[in-house]
């Protein structure tokens, strides 16, 4: 839904929630949702297309009832609705869903072996960054970043573009310190996950509390949006629920990093 938006969308994505336990349970859909497609084509689909599909991911939940896959669609036009459409039913597809086709940036962590330093888009700043098993979400793995009060550790991932939610799960062992940056070469986010569980933000100003903790311990689901380069602010979701709103950014030299 793009009606309240004067501009042109391109290469957008749409989160879906949808029942897939029904249509696995009528024998319909493979079982690992294998053989799910989309398309804006609701005439015109025979077997030669099961290799074409828009770009998507299974982020979660396949064969439930709230299946979470994100859409990559090519095109939503100005103040307009696009109606998109999801096939299956084809035994002999093999799955599509795939994070880096989908997304600007995206790392599941599962590239590496436990224990490697992480790369495909990683450049280590300082310290143990890496590939760890001890904690997972949806795979195998996550990327650990392993320091302590005498040393950090530090990493930076770059993307093509600016104009984009940043959005992520973060498990923060208790009592423990994690800083995120996202900046356009002038002004960066800056996020503190603090030690007492505290989610803080820096501006120009200073530091700010947002009202808000994380929870320590457990997978927490972060995002970052709603980008005004130009106004200096943005917004922060946690768990669904948005924390912080219009919260400043921070004019430093080391932005672009």
């Amino acid at each position: 839904d793009n009606t309240s938006n004067s501009s042109n969308l391109y290469d957008y994505q749409v989160e879906a929630t949808i029942d897939t336990a029904t249509p696995i349970a009528a024998g319909h859909m493979e079982s690992d949702c294998s053989d799910i497609r989309f398309t804006d084509d609701s005439t015109n689909w025979n077997d030669h297309n099961w290799d074409h599909s828009y770009s998507y991911w299974i982020e979660s939940g396949c064969n439930t009832s709230a299946t979470k896959i994100w859409v990559k669609v090519p095109s939503i036009s100005a103040s307009s609705q696009k109606t998109i459409y999801m096939y299956y039913g084809n035994a002999s597809a093999t799955s599509q869903s795939n994070g880096d086709n989908t997304f600007i940036a995206f790392d599941d962590f599962e590239s590496g072996a436990e224990g490697d330093a992480l790369a495909d888009g990683w450049t280590i700043v300082a310290g143990t960054c890496e590939y760890d098993d001890a904690q997972a979400w949806g795979g195998s793995q996550s990327g650990g970043f392993l320091g302590d009060v005498a040393a950090d550790s530090r990493a930076m991932y770059s993307a093509t573009s600016i104009n984009s939610a940043v959005r992520f799960r973060v498990y923060k062992e208790d009592a423990t310190h994690v800083l995120m940056y996202h900046g356009d070469g002038v002004t960066t986010l800056q996020v503190n996950l603090e030690a007492d569980e505290d989610i803080m933000y820096r501006d120009d100003v200073g530091s700010h509390d947002t009202g808000s903790d994380i929870t320590a311990d457990t997978w927490q689901l972060m995002e970052y949006r709603n980008f005004d380069w130009g106004a200096d602010t943005f917004d922060i979701i946690l768990n669904g629920v948005k924390i912080l709103d219009d919260g400043g950014l921070w004019t430093n030299g080391s932005a672009n990093d």
